[in-house]
């Protein structure tokens, strides 16, 4: 008999989204958590858009810097407000083997009889 070698399988994985976006409708001034997750092998990493563009601490507009908390797949807001952040919101999962991404739309709603008072 022969001396038998050992068979080691390596599996990969696109990106599949295990948590997507969807879309949020949340109230002015609120705080707004998003997490989207994917699972792929080798590990996903992750970026975020708003409105087709590309979303990180250094394209933010400076009044925005101190609202916003980009960490990998989890994207937080602080103190929502429609001018600035209703949009599309895109989060790419990406690996060596592919690229996808979740999408949702966020809406930025009035509560207030101040917003009220503006609309009318």
């Amino acid at each position: 008999l022969h001396d038998a070698l050992p068979i080691f399988y390596r599996f990969l994985a696109a990106p599949n989204f295990t948590i997507p976006l969807g879309n949020r409708h949340m109230d002015k001034d609120d705080d707004l958590v998003w997490i989207c997750e994917a699972f792929g092998i080798p590990d996903v990493e992750y970026q975020w858009y708003r409105n087709g563009k590309l979303l990180t601490m250094d394209t933010l507009p400076p009044e925005d810097t101190g609202r916003y908390q980009i960490q990998d797949n989890v994207l937080t807001i602080r103190e929502l407000n429609e001018e600035n952040d209703a949009g599309m919101y895109q989060c790419r999962a990406n690996n060596s083997l592919f690229a996808t991404f979740s999408t949702g739309q966020l809406r930025v709603l009035c509560k207030s009889s101040v917003c009220l008072k503006i609309i009318f």
